[in-house]
């Protein structure tokens, strides 16, 4: 009979400089007027064939979700091309150097040439080769350095 105790680990308040939870990707998006819902959305790490207009979006590990042009306000689409009607919103995941508030970006979709998606409870490895576990947490999802997933886990 195991008498422990299984403790929820649920999301903190929104973080929008550490965003490590696939639910404070999600309001960062909804904050800006996005239409998204959390389920949509996914951890990895895109190429993109315009690298020149995106430079803060390719070869970097992302929260991303597939949106249509109507789901985006349009202050969010100066970048983007009026015929783009499939997008994808992309919030940076770990901490912002700067302490700067992460911000969405939106993307066309037809430049992304390349998708690694983690789904939850994989590994990968992310700034400067840091092991990382992406966690499922019930309906929401977090990223934990390795160790820290292990200690979890060792603790109980």
């Amino acid at each position: 009979m195991n008498t422990k105790e299984e403790k929820v680990v649920k999301a903190p308040g929104v973080d929008t400089i550490n965003v490590l939870w696939r639910s404070h990707a999600g309001e960062i998006m909804r904050n800006a007027g996005i239409k998204v819902e959390d389920k949509g959305i996914k951890l990895g790490r895109l190429s993109l064939s315009d690298n020149e207009h995106f430079p803060k979006v390719g070869g970097y590990i992302l929260f991303f979700a597939s949106v249509s042009r109507e789901c985006v306000p349009q202050n969010l689409l100066e970048e983007v091309p009026e015929t783009e009607k499939e997008l994808l919103v992309v919030v940076k995941f770990y901490k912002s150097k700067s302490g700067k508030p992460r911000q969405p970006i939106v993307i066309p979709k037809k430049t992304l040439e390349e998708v690694k998606e983690y789904a939850p409870n994989c590994g990968f490895r992310a700034v400067v080769n840091t092991e990382w576990v992406y966690v499922q947490r019930g309906e929401d999802a977090q990223v934990l350095l390795e160790s820290e997933y292990r200690e979890e886990k060792r603790n109980g």
